[in-house]
């Protein structure tokens, strides 16, 4: 009994739907639709009519968001304080390195560029007195390279022996001790070279000018 009742009952909303799709197509009135019929009904309800929406149907679960990744900061070991040892042998290390780099090799264009101060010194003293001034530092390294003939030519070395009679003080005294070991240096060497005669012979007259006054 149900089951005649159900196709009747689908039968009819049919022939409701048909009726109303022709009228909604047609919307000036026509014999074959009945007056009883909503007047306003769109296709949009028809469809809804025809394929009815299953609601039992489970839905589709919401979608969750994605969490980005927090980034953690990286934990920093804590730096250990060097011990006295590891800071000496630091140290010494520094010194090393310092100790192995390369010494400027000295040219002859180098050694007579630092010659050349001195010696216009020892040439303004004998020649210009009036514009000459006295400097410690010159002085000196003309002491200390008194004997060498590379440094000092041997016309230079001539005003040098007058410089010395005005040298006084600890400077004049040093130099005479000086000279007096490079004399004895000389003796003791069984083969001297020409250089060493050179400067025996050097020493020998700067000392009798120290030793004169």
């Amino acid at each position: 009994m149900d089951k005649g009742k159900g196709k009747k009952r689908k039968l009819k909303d049919e022939t409701i739907l048909a009726k109303a799709r022709k009228h909604i197509r047609n919307p000036e009135p026509s014999e074959d639709v009945d007056d009883d019929i909503m007047p306003h009904v769109t296709e949009e309800e028809i469809e809804s009519i025809l394929n009815p929406v299953n609601t039992d149907e489970p839905s589709a679960p919401p979608i969750k968001k994605l969490r980005k990744p927090r980034h953690t900061e990286k934990k920093t070991k804590p730096v250990a304080e060097p011990t006295p040892e590891k800071a000496k042998k630091k140290k010494k290390k520094k010194k090393k390195s310092k100790s192995n780099a390369a010494t400027p090799v000295k040219t002859p264009d180098s050694v007579e560029r630092r010659a050349e101060a001195p010696l216009d010194f020892l040439q303004k003293w004998k020649h210009c007195r009036m514009e000459w001034k006295f400097e410690k530092l010159k002085q000196v390294w003309l002491l200390q390279n008194c004997l060498d003939p590379e440094l000092i030519p041997e016309v230079s070395f001539l005003t040098l022996l007058e410089y010395m009679g005005s040298v006084r003080g600890q400077a004049r005294t040093a130099t005479e001790k000086d000279m007096g070991v490079a004399m004895k240096a000389y003796e003791v060497k069984q083969n001297p070279s020409e250089g060493d005669t050179s400067r025996y012979e050097r020493a020998r007259q700067i000392l009798q000018i120290l030793s004169s006054d």
